[in-house]
């Protein structure tokens, strides 16, 4: 078994990743939807 000081370590990285992760998916999806729809992202924003 892991010690708590580990787990808790990996815990805060896999939260770190996702967070990065989201962010990066969010602004790819905010260009892909600047590329096909210019009138709708700007109303959005």
């Amino acid at each position: 078994m892991k010690s708590r000081k580990n787990l808790r370590n990996n815990n805060q990285r896999r939260l770190m990743f996702k967070r990065n992760h989201q962010r990066m998916l969010h602004r790819r999806r905010q260009f892909v939807c600047n590329e096909l729809e210019p009138d709708t992202q700007r109303s959005a924003s």
